[in-house]
């Protein structure tokens, strides 16, 4: 009975985003920003396209936000109150109650959804997302704004290379060094370019137990993330068959286990705390924590950042393209106007405040992004930004909804194997055969 339910519940979904697809409204109007219209259309010899007439009718488009990856006041509700007045905007908090199949349930699933390209699969088998090519188009929406690595992300996450929407915020990795720490033993602070072999020989050098405090050389923040520079899944996303059991994967255990092997430098539960909070962590590789650093800078932390660790076969390479969008739903009876939403959202405008003010990476090729930078974020100042932008995400794999529970399944094992209660290839064996257990137990 649930399941016949629950097709029933797709299929209405379904029919209603067709339906809704055939009122799609063409054109809009555009505001330059440096040459480029705030739509994204880049206009020729500085020409607006033909402006198109949308409706202009007030309407309220509800949100569903479900990430802290985004400033919705200044990013969002003032810049659209601003260029398009009739346009009010609704912020519903993702929790309970308010989950994407609770809000379909009962029939209050929102115009707008943000969410990252990994998070999307689950979501598709309700029939909420659509093409939004032709609302792209109508629009004058340019996707070469957008870098070349990120649109391939999105297109990756959806069915039939399609488009369900926009990014507005691209990931990054580097890697946070503890200066204090490298002073005190008199070791030159980590350069830019280095291989997780050059970083692993730099942690043994400060590694040491002094005062009664064991300082750490450097953790990755889990193993699983120093498989992403390599395009390492853990689930296929188009078969739901794990992708574990392979060399890449055995590489990354064994350099795992080479790093926790320095005497003193053995796993932690925190590693963010033992850098941030307890200041013992020498190197800590990890992703954008910018926002997490005000305090710990406030409080004394003499801290920098170098370019993350590669691989020696593909260098300056970290992590994957994994942005976070804003997906407009198939239900939806204000397209158009959900649609100038993402214009300003991904303009260069808001953009530059996002990397400005938030210390956010926007998707977009423009280079004042990167130049700007962290800007206006006072501790930021002095800090070797530049080293980021010399290395590219890997592209990003087809990603399951089995994802974030195979995930912690692949570290389980990494630990076993770390505490040598197994061999690297009893290890992965186990964590496919584990995975595999996971999803017909879900299924």
């Amino acid at each position: 009975m649930a399941k016949t339910k629950r097709a029933s519940l797709i299929s209405l979904i379904f029919a209603a985003g067709l339906l809704m697809l055939t009122g799609c409204g063409n054109g809009g109007s555009t505001e330059q920003v440096n040459g480029t219209d705030i739509a994204g259309a880049k206009t020729e010899s500085g020409s607006k396209p033909p402006a198109q007439n949308f409706s202009t009718d007030p309407v309220t488009l509800d949100i569903l936000a479900s990430t802290t990856e985004l400033n919705f006041d200044t990013m969002l509700i003032q810049p659209v109150k601003k260029k398009y007045p009739f346009i009010t905007l609704n912020i519903i908090q993702k929790g309970k109650g308010n989950s994407v199949q609770e809000l379909i349930t009962s029939g209050q699933l929102p115009d707008l959804i943000t969410d990252w390209t990994g998070g999307l699969t689950g979501k598709k088998q309700f029939g909420i997302f659509f093409d939004i090519t032709p609302l792209l188009k109508s629009h004058n929406v340019d996707l070469n704004r957008f870098q070349p690595n990120v649109v391939e992300a999105m297109r990756t996450s959806a069915d039939n290379n399609e488009i369900y929407g926009l990014p507005f915020n691209s990931q990054l990795f580097l890697m946070f060094y503890n200066k204090d720490i490298f002073d005190k033993f008199g070791v030159p602070y980590p350069k830019d370019g280095l291989t997780w072999d050059e970083t692993i020989e730099i942690a043994k050098k400060v590694t040491r137990l002094d005062g009664g405090t064991q300082y750490r050389g450097l953790d990755p923040d889990t193993i699983q993330r120093v498989a992403l520079s390599l395009s390492q899944n853990v689930v296929n996303g188009k078969t739901d068959k794990p992708e574990v059991n392979n060399e890449q994967w055995k590489r990354v255990f064994e350099l795992g286990k080479r790093m926790f092997a320095i005497p003193g430098n053995q796993l932690t539960k925190n590693a963010f705390d033992d850098f941030a909070k307890d200041r013992r962590l020498a190197m800590l590789a990890s992703y954008n924590r910018f926002a997490q650093f005000k305090e710990p800078s406030e409080t004394g932390l003499n801290w920098d950042i170098a370019q993350y660790p590669s691989f020696s076969d593909k260098p300056n390479t970290y992590g994957l393209s994994n942005p976070w969008m804003m997906l407009i739903t198939s239900t939806s009876k204000h397209k158009d106007q959900a649609m100038q939403v993402l214009e300003v959202l991904t303009s260069d405008e808001v953009q530059l405040v996002n990397a400005r003010t938030e210390a956010k990476l926007p998707p977009l090729v423009n280079p004042e992004m990167q130049k700007q930078f962290g800007a206006d974020v006072p501790y930021l100042k002095g800090k070797h930004i530049a080293s980021i932008f010399k290395s590219q995400p890997a592209p990003a794999p087809a990603y399951s909804d089995y994802y974030s529970k195979a995930v912690s399944l692949v570290v389980t094992s990494f630990n076993e194997y770390n505490a040598g209660k197994k061999d690297v290839n009893t290890a992965l064996r186990e964590a496919e055969e584990n995975i595999n257990q996971m999803i017909r137990d879900s299924k």
